[in-house]
Formats: structure tokens, C-alpha cells, sequence
């Protein structure tokens, strides 16, 4: 994965998530609105019709997000955007603590008991 395609996949999220936004403001400025003796109901019925579109767009912020997650893994390396950063973590080293008790001192064979973890990415508003 090149760096210029997670950038574009970054862009696409940003965009995403604004778009939601997009939709929060409109919901909010609907619900303000209402102004009648039926409040209440109106209120429910916004929700229910705003409700495809905010579930569509959650949808896909979460197939973005795990998207450029992975093609930052396969990158190698952190990718900075306009708006947003998506952060390679390489994977975590742990040691199987019980097996190295009475064998660590002196002995190279200890690094059969290590345990390395997948990488992994974050991302983050910038």
C-alpha cells in the first residue's frame, strides 16, 4: 500500500465523518423546529426517518476505518492526512514470564519463549 492511497482512504474518512455531522446538525435544526402540542411524536418520527442515514453512514466510517487500518499495516508506517492520522504500531513483544524463571540467566535459549503480537494502526484526528 502506497502512502498517497492511504491519504486518499484518510480524505474519505474525514469526509465521512463530516457527513455525519452534516446529518447531526440537520437532526438537531429539525428537532428545534417542532413547535406544536405534538412535540413528542414529531421528535420520534425525526429520529426514525434520520435513522437509515445515520446507520448507513456509521456503516461506512467503520468499513473506512478498518479499511485504512489495514492498508497502514500493510504500509509500515505511519500516514499523516489533511485531517487525520492513521498510526502504525508494530507488534508488541512479551515474554512468557513462567518459562523464563529458571532459565534466563546465561541461557540464549530463552528467545524460544518469546512472543510477538501482530501490528497494529490507530487513527486519530490531526
Amino acid at each position: 500500500m502506497s502512502s498517497e492511497h492511504i491519504k486518499d482512504l484518510l480524505a474519505r474518512l474525514d469526509n465521512s465523518k463530516a457527513a455525519r455531522e452534516v446529518f447531526v446538525k440537520r437532526k438537531e435544526d429539525m428537532m428545534n423546529s417542532v413547535i406544536t402540542d405534538e412535540i413528542k411524536q414529531q421528535l420520534k418520527d425525526i429520529e426514525s426517518e434520520l435513522a437509515p442515514d445515520f446507520a448507513q453512514i456509521d456503516e461506512v466510517i467503520a468499513n473506512l476505518t478498518a479499511e485504512v487500518k489495514d492498508a497502514c499495516v500493510e504500509h509500515g508506517e505511519s500516514v499523516k492526512g489533511e485531517h487525520m492520522r492513521v498510526s502504525f504500531v508494530k507488534g508488541r513483544v512479551t515474554w512468557d514470564s513462567k518459562g523464563l524463571e529458571g532459565y534466563a540467566v546465561g541461557n540464549p535459549e530463552v528467545l524460544a519463549f518469546r512472543k510477538e503480537g501482530n501490528p497494529y494502526a490507530s487513527v486519530k484526528n490531526v
